[in-house]
């Protein structure tokens, strides 16, 4: 009698000799295949895999029948990365030098798991490393204005701090 349990579930009964696990139709060497193609082929990523779909896919390494699933698993995931990369790449060289120093609100549709922690450590640092400098930029270009307003009314420019 075909039942839908956790996937932890399913592995202990499975384990037990209680129960066998069908793996998921979007595992399928097939499916993949077409949406590596749809990735490859299309600007946006997909949202045709589940959140989890690589730490599933590991997580049943073990009942599928081929390797070549996860062979096509990896290409796809690979795939997604390097959009996700060249997508910020582009970000970075356009919207933050129009937005002159403001980080512009981001919306990712289709994005995972193993996308989000690979490439979300890096774009946090960047984004982060992005802030520090438009904020440096922004108190240099505070000093200049401080420096010319001093010197136009006295001729010499004193530290703030003697007054």
């Amino acid at each position: 009698m075909p039942m839908e349990v956790p996937l932890w579930m399913a592995k202990v009964l499975q384990q037990r000799k209680l129960s066998q696990i069908q793996i998921p139709d979007w595992l399928s060497p097939e499916n993949l295949t077409a949406i590596l193609t749809e990735e490859r082929q299309e600007n946006m990523l997909t949202d045709k895999l589940p959140f989890y779909y690589f730490e599933i896919a590991r997580s049943l390494q073990w009942a599928m029948d081929s390797k070549s699933t996860m062979i096509v698993l990896q290409d796809l995931a690979n795939v997604r990365i390097d959009k996700i990369r060249s997508h910020f790449h582009a970000l970075s060289q356009g919207d933050l030098e129009e937005n002159e120093g403001e980080l512009p609100e981001i919306t990712i549709t289709g994005i995972c798991s193993i996308e989000l922690n690979t490439v979300g450590p890096f774009l946090q640092r960047a984004f982060s490393d992005y802030g520090y400098l438009t904020k440096s930029q922004k108190q240099a270009a505070g000093e200049d204005e401080e420096v010319s307003n001093t010197q136009g009314s006295e001729g010499i420019k004193r530290p703030s701090s003697l007054g």
